[in-house]
């Protein structure tokens, strides 16, 4: 099973708003992604990921909350639970 680091704009891409088209086309690849190959990998984030995602200005878009149970970084860097 191969290791996969999700970064933030990973996750922003799924969760993101916007109606333009690059923005449509970006959240869907990502949103298939997510629920075709995320059982396929061993997923993790860094501690950095993790803050971005709790800052507040990023927490208004919504969504953020289905992604609470990624494995996190730790130490400088990332793990896995």
């Amino acid at each position: 099973m191969a290791r996969v680091y999700l970064e933030t704009s990973f996750v922003s891409a799924c969760v993101t708003k916007r109606d333009d088209a690059a923005s449509v086309y970006r959240r869907q690849i990502s949103a298939d992604w997510w629920k075709d190959q995320r059982a396929k990998h061993e997923l993790f984030v860094s501690e950095e990921v993790v803050a971005e995602l709790s800052h507040p200005d990023f927490r208004r878009r919504g969504g953020v909350d289905s992604w609470r149970s990624a494995p996190t970084g730790g130490r400088g860097g990332p793990r896995t639970r």
